[in-house]
C-alpha cells in the first residue's frame, strides 16, 4: 500500500550546480556555483579557470556530459585543454572523490532554501579553495 499525501503538502525543489577543479599535486583550485549545467556556464568556468594562472596551460578532465566543451572547441581559452571520459564513466575523474565527500556532509538533511545548501557547500569545499599561489 501506498501511502497518500495530504493536499496540503507542497513540495517544492530548487536546483543548482557546482562546478569545481583542483590542481593535481599543488595548492590551486576554482569553483563557481550556478543556477543550471548550461554551455554558457561551463564555458564561464572554463574561462576562470584558464584566468586563475594565465601563464600556464589547465588539462580539465570532464566527464563528457552534452553542456560540457570539448577540446578544440573555438570558445575555449587558448591555455585551457579538455580531456573527455567516456559517457557513464565520470567515477574516472579524480574529482569525483571530492564531491563524495561533499555530499557525506549534506546528506540527509532538510535545508530551507538553496542558499542554505549552498552555504553549507562552501563550508566544505573551502579547504579546497584556500589556495596560496606565489
Amino acid at each position: 500500500m501506498v501511502p497518500q499525501r495530504s493536499s496540503r503538502t507542497k513540495r517544492r525543489y530548487q536546483n543548482g550546480y557546482l562546478y569545481g577543479a583542483l590542481e593535481v599535486g599543488g595548492t590551486g583550485s576554482e569553483f563557481i556555483f550556478t543556477p543550471t549545467p548550461k554551455k554558457d556556464c561551463d564555458l564561464g568556468f572554463l574561462n576562470l579557470v584558464g584566468l586563475s594562472d594565465p601563464e600556464a596551460i589547465h588539462v580539465v578532465i570532464g566527464d563528457g556530459a552534452g553542456f560540457h566543451h570539448k577540446n578544440g572547441d573555438a570558445h575555449l581559452p587558448g591555455n585551457v585543454k579538455i580531456i573527455s571520459l567516456s559517457p557513464y564513466c565520470a567515477e574516472l575523474n579524480p574529482t569525483e572523490k571530492l564531491w563524495d565527500i561533499i555530499k557525506g556532509g549534506i546528506c540527509n538533511q532538510l535545508w530551507k532554501n538553496l542558499e542554505s545548501l549552498e552555504e553549507a557547500i562552501t563550508e566544505k569545499i573551502r579547504p579546497y579553495g584556500e589556495t596560496q599561489r606565489t
